[in-house]
């Protein structure tokens, strides 16, 4: 293709020394990349994060150009003269003409937005150009829309500025970041635009059809190829354009078919069963994209061999301590020691994994202590005989056996359970997900008030808190039970006193803070008046004071805490019963419903780990009813599934509807191979069988009419629903109540609509729903407590 002149864009040039800073603040993507070698693609948006209009920025010599749409200049320039002030620009138009062309030319550089797309130049004139028509056609093959004609209104991650190297995440503030930012953060698209080939010509705003309902509209379309702006959820299944008659699109495809490199090889990673790039969010690709490539380079390297100058370079290059200016002298001996261990390893192979496993569960400040122990351990087994020894190899290689037959190494429930103490802080859960973008409200908001008050492991201590001082809560060891110790905090003759000047407050249902504050005005780290306090201020809509009343307490609670208690040990715990436990178990939970609605998801699984490990025989708080769809949003799906694993026979968690779906849905976000989908689908189809009544409260809560077979299903309709126990309904109700976000992305509502078709279909499946009826109800009998209801009003 020659030269080609692009009549529907035009330039305008920016002169002066704050051309770059006015950008900086407008556009999405960082124009301090820009160089006379290379050129920037960006939007401008509106400060409803809506596109205004795209550009192409480069730099000519001093002057910077901005390529934009001719028919939307006018109101550039506007935006431009409104964001100006007195910043030192002159806004010119200039009589540059935009070319293109595919190869290169004299001063041409190549489009930004897609490399092996073309070259863009700008010239005041311009001979044997031809139409530009094809040029068209070649960007509508690319994926690529232009011009507010076909841009205006949409948002950036729409028109696929994500894969066009067009945005920014990391530039920091510009007019319409905050719409943008939240969708990254989310990675919530529904709706991209994607090419399609057709026969022929389709006009504009043409409806795009699948079963009868609107799926997308054309944006644009020339003589073989178009843009559709189109639902993620109706992609890859049949599709018909609606033009006075029904036209059928022949081999509607994804970016991947139409243009290659990089959106071909996301397709290539995307590819899970029939779901395509499509269909998944940005953040999903990255992060997918990110991971296989780590797997393929650790894959690389553990069959790459090792020759012996490798071999023997890596201890060094791990060593940290340090070096050793004597240890030259001694590579012979330590050569001859290391073959007289390699011809022992043999005998050892499979009495190590064993070991190194049950080292691996002690805590590190036990290491010690666990090395001398082992050693112990090594003499007695050389005093052992034959028989003896022989039977422990064969019962430890039938473990290890066993072990890789089930392909997992499930780790203890202590371990799962154990909090990180590095993941108690939601602004750093959201600093790490926004990346610079974040910015604390107050840098100073976490510093204590002097060095001798402790920063706090759980939360961190704010100058705005009063300061801490004997106030008349305390921690004491209550009983042992073997390795297990609980604890319980004391309160002494004033704090006693106090605490039933609250109960007044409470029983009295008394809404007015002022009594509340007066306890606050003896004690201000008083628990239960925090509790309450916290309420009203969530009542009146002041998130953040309610937020800072129970992080306060939970700092308090912290600071009188017992020098013994390890609070992230499983081995020590809280009795809920003791009633003085209990202000801190509601401070807890409810500081991890807060970190549920910042939609910082591992934060909120650290405070449920916390929560059931201070007594996970009883779970007073129900915490199994809310931690599986809590692991889910925040992709924790190998420790889901692992727990699971875990903690099924002992919790009984196959009683529970909650964890019967949400083990489904991890193995199916989960999945890999096709293998892992079926697994997926005898889950879902086992959990539908045993809790229908699941099916009917979800689909009302995302507001779905259901198909007329389900609906007049025997145990999956809303008749058979109202004819549960109230009891199971509320179970019900709570899963659904915290799930229903995760079932309604189009990837996950497709695969619900086939299984559950496919149970309603099946006779065999209908003799096992009725099986489950009475049967569900008696294994429910356990958790429908006091617990359960006292779950539900807390959330």
């Amino acid at each position: 293709m020659s030269i080609r002149r692009l009549t529907h864009r035009s330039v305008l040039i920016l002169r002066g020394s704050d051309s770059l800073n006015l950008l900086q603040g407008l556009v999405t993507n960082d124009v301090r990349t820009v160089s006379p070698l290379k050129a920037i693609a960006a939007l401008f948006l509106d400060v409803k994060g809506r596109i205004v209009d795209d550009v192409i920025i480069s730099r000519d010599n001093g002057d910077i150009l901005v390529e934009c749409s001719s028919s939307n200049k006018k109101n550039l320039i506007s935006l431009l003269e409104k964001y100006r002030m007195r910043k030192t620009v002159d806004i010119i138009e200039s009589h540059h003409q935009v070319l293109f062309c595919t190869e290169e030319a004299e001063n041409s550089f190549p489009d930004p937005r897609f490399s092996s797309f073309g070259r863009r130049l700008y010239r005041d004139e311009a001979a044997d150009i031809g139409p530009d028509d094809d040029y068209h056609e070649r960007r509508m093959e690319c994926g690529i829309a232009e011009g507010y004609e076909e841009l205006g209104g949409l948002l950036p991650f729409q028109v696929n500025s994500d894969f066009l190297n067009m945005l920014s995440l990391d530039k920091g503030c510009y007019i319409g970041q905050e719409l943008t930012a939240r969708t990254a953060h989310t990675g919530v698209i529904r709706r991209r635009i994607l090419p399609f080939k057709c026969e022929s010509p389709l006009k504009k705003q043409s409806f795009i059809m699948q079963d009868d309902k609107k799926v997308g509209e054309v944006i644009s379309c020339g003589s073989g190829f178009g843009l559709a702006l189109l639902s993620l959820s109706a992609f890859r299944r049949p599709l018909s354009a609606s033009v006075g008659v029904l036209m059928i699109i022949r081999k509607f495809d994804s970016l991947a078919t139409a243009v290659g490199g990089r959106f071909g090889r996301l397709r290539r990673f995307a590819d899970k069963r029939n779901c395509d790039l499509s269909s998944m969010s940005t953040k999903h690709l990255r992060r997918m994209l990110q991971e296989r490539e780590r797997q393929e380079k650790e894959r690389q390297e553990a069959e790459r061999p090792l020759d012996d100058e490798e071999e023997e370079d890596e201890p060094l290059s791990r060593r940290t301590g340090p070096l050793n200016r004597f240890a030259a002298l001694q590579d012979d001996d330590d050569g001859d020691e290391a073959a007289e261990k390699s011809e022992g390893s043999d005998e050892n192979i499979s009495e190590r994994p064993c070991e190194e496993r049950r080292l691996d569960v002690k805590t590190r400040d036990k290491r010690k202590t666990n090395k001398k122990g082992k050693n112990r351990r090594e003499d007695k087994e050389d005093k052992l005989d034959d028989d003896q020894l022989l039977e422990k190899i064969l019962t430890e290689n039938r473990t290890a056996t066993s072990e890789v037959e089930e392909n997992e190494e499930h780790l203890g429930v202590a371990q799962l359970l154990k909090p990180d103490p590095r993941l108690f802080d939601t602004a750093a859960e959201l600093k790490r997900a926004l990346g610079k973008t974040f910015k604390e409200s107050a840098s100073s908001s976490n510093r204590s008030h002097n060095s001798l008050h402790a920063a706090g492991r759980i939360v961190k201590q704010k100058n705005t808190w009063p300061p801490i001082r004997n106030l008349g809560l305390s921690m004491e060891l209550d009983r042992e039970e073997g390795r297990v110790k609980w604890f319980k905090f004391i309160h002494n003759a004033q704090y006693e006193e106090l605490e039933r000047l609250c109960w007044v407050v409470e029983d009295e249902k008394i809404s007015d803070p002022g009594l509340i504050e007066e306890i606050l005005a003896q004690n201000p780290y008083h628990l239960n008046s925090l509790i309450l306090l916290a309420n009203v201020f969530r009542m009146q809509e002041d998130i953040t004071q309610s937020c800072d009343m129970i992080e306060r307490g939970i700092f308090y609670c912290e600071q009188c805490m017992s020098s013994s208690f390890q609070v992230t040990s499983f081995y020590h715990r809280m009795d809920y019963l003791d009633y003085e436990n209990r202000a801190f178990y509601l401070l807890l939970h409810r500081h991890m419903m807060n970190s549920v609605h910042k939609r910082c998801f591992q934060t909120a699984l650290n405070y449920a780990k916390l929560i059931l490990k201070m007594d996970p025989q009883k779970d007073p708080l129900a915490v199994l009813l809310l931690i599986d769809t809590i692991a889910i949003k925040g992709k924790q799906y190998k420790w889901f599934k692992e727990f699971y694993q875990c903690c099924r026979e002992w919790k009984n968690l196959d009683a529970l509807p909650n964890f019967c779906y949400s083990a489904a849905l991890a193995q199916f976000l989960d999945a890999k191979t096709d293998d892992d989908f079926d697994v997926a689908d005898q889950m879902l189809t086992r959990a539908i069988c045993a809790f229908p009544g699941v099916i009917s409260m979800l689909l009302d809560k995302l507001q779905i009419e259901p198909d007329p077979l389900v609906e007049s299903h025997r145990h999956l309709g809303t008749f058979a629903l109202n004819k549960e126990t109230d009891g199971i309904k509320l179970v019900y109700k709570i899963y659904v109540n915290e799930a229903a976000e995760l079932w309604k992305t189009p990837e996950t509502l497709s695969w619900l609509e086939h299984v559950t078709r496919s149970c309603v279909e099946g006779q065999c499946y209908f003799k096992e729903m009725e099986s489950w009826r009475e049967k569900r109800r008696r294994l429910l009998l356990v958790y429908l407590r006091t617990s359960v209801g006292w779950h539900f009003f807390l959330d």
